[in-house]
């Protein structure tokens, strides 16, 4: 008893464990710009990804912002009005833009979110293992 007792607690915190290591985070970032005059408007960049993916990379103008984020959504605040060069990279795509930033308002580039890592089938394995374990445990 005590054996299948331990053995539910290891495969509850690998299960724990791998759930919230998987979790995607909106990501926020700041374009570092000088501080201008105090009338300066400034504008913001909205990724949103169709669903969350490991590997997002994003570049404004040359400056790289985003360094490999596991997320669905990310904004990028603090940009000066007018066109922005974007370069987005998720996973294997790849995809860049010039856009128009307006002051006080949020460019939004929706974008498709490709297949997992590695690490995500490692993760979605460990789940599966677990899901049978508990399984014959209970049967």
């Amino acid at each position: 008893m005590l054996r299948s007792l331990r053995a539910t607690s290891v495969a509850a915190a690998v299960v724990t464990w791998v759930v919230l290591g998987a979790c995607a985070r909106d990501v926020r970032a700041r374009y570092p710009s000088d501080p201008g005059a105090p009338g300066d408007d400034t504008g913001s960049i909205v990724l949103v990804l169709s669903r969350p993916s490991p590997d997002v990379y994003v570049a404004v103008d040359g400056v790289l912002l985003v360094d490999g984020a596991h997320t669905s959504r990310v904004r990028i605040d603090g940009l000066a009005t007018g066109y922005a060069e974007v370069v987005i990279v998720v996973g294997p795509a790849e995809k860049a833009v010039r856009v128009w930033v307006d002051a006080g308002r949020d460019t939004v580039i929706p974008m498709p979110g490709v297949g997992g890592s590695t690490t995500d089938s490692l993760k979605n394995m460990a789940l599966s293992l677990a899901a049978v374990a508990l399984y014959a445990w209970i049967r």
